[in-house]
C-alpha cells in the first residue's frame, strides 16, 4: 500500500502521524500520534517518540494505529 492510501485510510480511522525533524543535527526525528476526539474533532496527542529515520517513525506508528483500531473494533 503506498503511503497516501495509508494516510488516507488512518484519517478515515480518526488517527494521524506527524513525523518532524529535531532541531540538533542528527539528533533523530519525532513522531507523533494523534487520535481526532469524537466529542470536540478536535486531535489529541497519544503517543510520541523519537526515532533516527522517518521511515522508522512511519513504522512504528503503523504498527501502533492498527493495533488501537483492530482493539476497538473488538469491543
Amino acid at each position: 500500500m503506498n503511503m497516501k492510501t495509508e494516510c488516507n485510510r488512518w484519517l478515515e480511522e480518526g488517527w494521524w502521524i506527524q513525523v518532524s525533524p529535531l532541531s540538533e543535527r542528527d539528533s533523530g526525528w519525532i513522531c507523533g500520534i494523534y487520535k481526532k476526539s469524537l466529542k470536540t474533532g478536535n486531535w489529541l496527542t497519544e503517543y510520541s517518540r523519537v526515532f533516527k529515520t522517518p521511515k522508522a517513525c512511519y513504522s512504528w506508528g503503523d504498527v501502533i494505529i492498527e493495533s488501537q483500531v483492530s482493539k476497538n473494533k473488538a469491543l
